[in-house]
């Protein structure tokens, strides 16, 4: 994580992602959708339908946490 003074903020301060910090959260969700995707096997079919219908949704929002 690097942290720097906001461009128009003196009370504020930014922190960003360094690129080691982007590869353990690339591959933490990785993981995450591994183990969802292996757990769908266990699920009733009605309810693999519906999370499977979730999952491109359920991607974009944690690709925007």
């Amino acid at each position: 994580m690097l942290r720097s003074r906001h461009p128009t903020s003196r009370r504020r301060m930014q922190l960003v992602l360094t690129e080691r910090g982007q590869e353990i959260t690339t591959s933490v969700r990785t993981a995450l959708f591994s183990r969802l995707h292996a757990g769908l096997d266990r699920l009733e079919e009605g309810e693999r339908c519906v999370l499977q219908q979730a999952m491109p949704a359920l991607r974009r929002l944690f690709a925007q946490v």
